[in-house]
């Protein structure tokens, strides 16, 4: 199972302004060894998984804080 918290960036000026959290389950294929997603889970970004194992982020992919995540209005799909 992984978990990703994503922020959105909007016009004007890809803004970040709105956190979006999912978990991902996996299983690996026993014939092509790919890891294949099996199912989504979607969390309100308020009790995403804190206390789970990070893994390391790529500089381009990690979110550069310049606004606190705490600040950015959580987006869960009923409300799209």
């Amino acid at each position: 199972m992984i978990a990703q918290q994503y922020v959105w960036f909007t016009t004007p000026d890809e803004t970040a302004r709105y956190i979006e959290a999912f978990s991902y389950l996996l299983r690996q294929d026993n014939t092509s060894g790919e890891w294949l997603m099996t199912n989504l889970i979607e969390f309100h970004s308020d009790f995403f998984p804190d206390n789970w194992i990070p893994t390391p982020i790529p500089s381009e992919l990690k979110y550069d804080q310049r606004t606190k995540i705490e600040d950015l209005e959580i987006l869960v799909a009923p409300q799209m």
